[in-house]
C-alpha cells in the first residue's frame, strides 16, 4: 500500500486502511536512560510498588510451610457450558421468561 501510495484498498468482503500513529518514544539505552532522566527530571520515570507474586508465594503453603502474611484458599466457580445451544428441548419457562437449565 505505501508503494502503491494508497490509503486504503477495499474489496468485497474487507477494506483495508493505512493510517499514522502518533510518534512514540524508542530508549535504545535503557541504564543510560534512567541515570539522564534521575539527573534531570526523575518524574521521566516510573516507579511500582512491590506486589506479591501469587503463584510463587502459593508453593512453599502447598509444601506445608506455615505463615501468618498469606494462606491458601478454595474458592469455586461458575462454568456455562455451550449445551443448551446444542439442547434447546432442555429450555424451561418460568413467569413469561424463558430460563434455561441442565437438570
Amino acid at each position: 500500500m505505501i508503494l502503491l501510495e494508497k490509503r486504503s484498498i477495499e474489496s468485497a468482503r474487507n477494506k483495508v486502511i493505512l493510517k499514522k500513529n502518533p510518534a512514540s518514544v524508542e530508549i535504545q539505552d535503557r541504564n543510560a536512560f534512567v541515570k539522564w532522566a534521575s539527573e534531570v527530571d526523575p518524574n521521566l520515570l516510573s516507579f511500582y510498588e512491590p506486589e506479591p507474586n501469587k503463584n510463587t508465594s502459593k508453593k512453599p503453603l502447598i509444601t506445608g510451610k506455615k505463615s501468618c502474611t498469606h494462606r491458601l484458599c478454595a474458592k469455586k466457580g461458575l462454568k456455562l457450558n455451550e449445551y443448551l445451544r446444542e439442547n434447546p428441548e432442555n429450555q424451561i419457562e418460568d413467569s413469561g421468561k424463558k430460563l434455561k437449565s441442565q437438570d
